[in-house]
């Protein structure tokens, strides 16, 4: 494979002879509908929900619509989606969907658990990728095409159909739910900038399927015209970014991610500084650790220092060997070490030190090869001394798993009392198990005399 910093696309994003309606924003469908029908305004509302929050295939579905309407749709636009080629499952929970485009091209799409509840999904935003990293697997794919916004979205209700059915199936009362969406399947999300951002219109809608800008992260890796665009329009402040940055010089950069031969790291670095950041939210760099490449004790220093000063976190991801790049994994303890090392400067790191996983056929740490599970963030005081929990969002979560223990705890020890008969007395932070306040729960007082 020739590695060069930015390539063409085969042929242009895909467009049939009649608009997909799943590719319209609600303000959008509402004038296509206006004009087209001559439908009322709230229309658009209420087949953007039918779309967008109940996943329907076709108008006949679309039962508050006026049976007239939905004829004459039929022969004005389309509904159309992409197809199951496959789907794959790990032993761990991992489930990967393989998606065959309207031209037959082949796109995937990960689910992976996380360690508290639900899912990750990790979603893909090109046919192969524009760029050619010396060590990811959809590099070696070409560059076909990009995706349009339906086949982005499409991608997120395929999954949610596929959780639903899973429920049905074993009996389940509520389908897992995906908890985090990150562009980090195949593609470089950036250069596809005008398609990314409409999804993620579409995806954020609170008429559609409403999934909160919080939980959304974008991966770029390095694609410093397209940060800055980010950056200027304030998407920062909606979702989340990850920078995939992989070396911390110029010469290993520039020969294992050729995009750094046309913006070199100082300027991708000055451009993430000027990218406007929600108070509860994180700049992520993400740190792909290549055997005897990029995992030296002098690298992590280096990582530490140039990222340090910044608001951010390091995410520490062993390589998952694949055969179209010449790279190997670093062993745990040179994992740990790294991890370690950039903790100790001070800096927030999370580290994905499960083993890859690729169990049962499914290898889920992202298309990419970027994309890793981390885990909760911790503050490391010494390379071999105590760690202690983070005060960031690691410590919030953590309190309040405590306040979930202790109110269990307290429900329990209301339904024991209750159980053998005696009065019921509770903490002040506690509820009953009828919902009424601890007061309520004790027992009267006796009158004064």
């Amino acid at each position: 494979m020739t590695l060069v910093a930015i390539r063409k696309p085969e042929r242009p994003v895909l467009r049939g002879p009649l608009p997909n309606l799943r590719d319209l924003p609600r303000a959008e469908l509402g004038a296509f509908l206006s004009r087209e029908l001559g439908a009322p305004r709230f229309r658009g509302d209420q087949v953007f929900s039918w779309l967008h929050a109940r996943r329907v295939g076709s108008f006949a579905d679309m039962s508050d619509v006026p049976r007239g309407e939905r004829a004459r749709l039929d022969g004005k636009a389309t509904l159309s989606r992409l197809e199951i080629d496959a789907t794959l499952r790990g032993e761990d929970g991992t489930r990967k969907l393989r998606l065959r485009t309207a031209d037959g091209a082949l796109i995937e799409t990960v689910l992976i658990p996380n360690e508290d509840r639900g899912l990750t999904q990790c979603v893909s935003s090109q046919i192969g990728c524009c760029l050619s990293c010396a060590f990811c697997a959809t590099a070696s794919l070409g560059f076909q095409r990009n995706l349009a916004a339906w086949e982005i979205v499409d991608q997120v209700y395929q999954a949610q159909d596929m959780l639903a059915r899973e429920a049905e199936e074993t009996g389940a009362k509520w389908p897992e739910r995906v908890q985090n969406l990150v562009f980090m399947g195949m593609g470089e999300p950036l250069a596809n900038y005008n398609q990314v951002t409409r999804a993620i219109a579409l995806l954020t809608d609170p008429k559609g399927a409403a999934i909160a800008g919080r939980r959304i992260t974008i991966s770029s890796a390095g694609l410093v015209p397209a940060i800055e665009r980010f950056a200027r329009e304030g998407l920062g402040e909606e979702v989340g970014l990850a920078i995939s940055l992989n070396a911390t010089t110029d010469a290993t950069r520039d020969a294992i991610m050729p995009i750094n031969t046309r913006w070199d790291i100082a300027t991708l670095l000055a451009a993430v500084a000027k990218v406007p950041q929600h108070r509860r939210r994180f700049v992520t760099f993400e740190y792909v650790l290549l055997a005897d490449v990029n995992d030296s004790d002098e690298d992590a220093l280096r990582l530490a220092k140039l990222v340090g000063g910044a608001r951010c976190q390091i995410n520490v991801i062993p390589f998952n060997p694949h055969p179209h790049a010449p790279y190997r994994r670093p062993s745990s303890g040179r994992v740990d070490r790294s991890w370690r090392s950039v903790a100790s400067a001070g800096c927030w790191s999370s580290s994905a030190r499960r083993a890859a996983r690729h169990r049962g056929g499914v290898r889920a740490a992202g298309a990419r090869g970027r994309a890793g599970v981390t885990r909760r963030p911790l503050r490391i005081e010494a390379l071999t001394g105590s760690t202690s929990a983070a005060c960031g969002r690691g410590s919030r979560r953590g309190g309040r798993r405590d306040r979930a223990r202790r109110r269990s705890s307290d429900r329990a020890r209301v339904a024991a009392a209750r159980d053998r008969g005696s009065a019921v007395t509770s903490s002040p932070r506690s509820r009953c198990r009828d919902g009424a306040r601890p007061r309520r729960c004790q027992a009267p007082r006796s009158p004064r005399a």
